[in-house]
């Protein structure tokens, strides 16, 4: 099974030195928004919202773009509007038609919220994601069972089946159709911050 062309692979070096994970995540989100005047955005772990409040400003005073978002998180945060819950929850049952981006910014792996996406099947547009792997860490079974790895096969060398989780993660896009990644790696972590499309 090939892993997905990458499309563009950006250093931290080739995108400014010394840039913080926050930083690459902005840069990131505001290379490849859509070019639309109005762009809905939904937020799956929206937390106090820091990334997109600076975007919504930014966009608005340099360009008069106006970005709407909608937030979803477990946590009430004061100040911040959002649904509250289990997002999971939320994407099986909404229509996501009406959204251009969808932002996965998930600490670990984002693999249980983008296979609800695309079992909801609603969502066309642009998905941004968060993937992290630590050094010993198991990938999701969900994940490994759709590349072909049996549970009996991941029980019996945990280590050979946990190893590459990255492209591991990218082999799993490619069966739904991506086949266009990009991606930031922060420098000496297992950290990828990145970009695709599903299409119409």
């Amino acid at each position: 099974m090939n892993s997905p062309q990458i499309k563009n692979y950006i250093s931290p070096e080739s995108a400014g030195t010394d840039l913080t994970a926050l930083e690459l995540k902005i840069k990131l989100r505001r290379d490849h928004l859509p070019g639309k005047e109005v762009i809905n955005v939904l937020d799956v772990f929206h937390g106090t919202g820091k990334i997109w409040n600076f975007i919504t400003d930014v966009e608005l005073k340099e360009k008069g773009r106006k970005i709407k978002v909608l937030g979803i998180d477990k946590r009430s945060i004061t100040g911040v509007i959002q649904l509250k819950g289990d997002n999971v929850k939320y994407l099986m049952k909404m229509d996501l038609s009406k959204f251009d981006v969808l932002d996965a910014d998930a600490y670990g792996s984002p693999v249980k919220i983008l296979s609800t996406v695309f079992k909801n099947g609603s969502f066309k547009g642009v998905v941004f994601f968060t993937h992290i792997q630590t050094l010993f860490g198991a990938l999701p079974k969900e994940m490994l069972e759709g590349l072909g790895y049996t549970q009996k096969m991941t029980n019996k060398i945990p280590s050979l089946f946990n190893s590459n989780g990255f492209e591991k993660f990218k082999n799993w896009l490619s069966v739904f159709g991506i086949d266009s990644v990009s991606y930031y790696k922060l420098e000496g972590t297992m950290k990828f911050y990145g970009v695709f499309k599903i299409k119409k």
